[in-house]
């Protein structure tokens, strides 16, 4: 490693790219292919009141759809000392906790149909007060995104090495400042996508997928 600190590397990935020769996930195409298509939260927090597939159901390209109550959970984000154990669901259960959370999943022929399709879907939701502001969220009376929890701390966690009081109290300059950085989101040229295949013959599945 130490003999390319400090010199240009040639990158392996450009040349196929640039010369448009790069595949993406949207460039594959198979037989039969259905598209999904999600039905998103408009509201930052609420509770789902009901969810209606009758009119989607009618459209010609329908295929299927899939409900909160049908999608596996997901796996444990992380484990750390103290920090809450957050159930986290493909689709949303119950309640909606951010602007653009999936709720219901749906399948269509045509990839052209998939947005009208899910403007079919009739979702219910009761809008709740959302948290908009992390010291907002701390106070008590604040808008609970886990009721369960009785707070909005995900983490707690302290660790102390050293004299800290004496070393603040024989410091030549002790400064207090307070620093706010904005949010940041990766914005790849190509969005997450996803295309699975299933074999019956062989029993296997392929998968191709633009994340990591």
């Amino acid at each position: 490693m130490g003999k390319y600190v400090g010199k240009p590397i040639k990158r392996r990935e450009d040349p196929i790219l640039l010369t448009g020769r790069g595949r993406y996930v949207d460039d594959i195409k198979l037989p039969n292919m259905v598209y999904a298509g999600f039905v998103r939260s408009p509201y930052a927090h609420g509770r789902i009141v009901s969810i209606d597939l009758s009119e989607a159901q009618k459209h010609p390209d329908f295929v299927a759809a899939l409900l909160p109550e049908e999608a596996a959970p997901l796996p444990s984000w992380m484990k750390y000392k103290g920090l809450r154990d957050v159930p986290r669901f493909s689709l949303a259960r119950g309640k909606v906790r951010f602007v653009g959370e999936p709720i219901v999943g749906v399948a269509v022929k045509d990839r052209y149909s998939v947005e009208e399709i899910v403007s079919l879907v009739n979702v219910e939701i009761q809008p709740l007060p959302p948290v908009v502001d992390a010291e907002e969220g701390l106070k008590p009376g604040a808008p609970l995104l886990y009721e369960e929890w009785g707070d909005n701390i995900i983490m707690n966690y302290s660790f102390k090495a050293g004299d800290v009081e004496a070393a603040f109290a024989t410091a030549d300059l002790v400064l207090q400042r307070r620093y706010v950085n904005q949010r940041y989101a990766p914005t790849p040229i190509e969005g997450r996508g996803v295309v699975a295949d299933f074999d019956k013959s062989r029993g296997e599945l392929t998968v191709w997928d633009s994340t990591q």
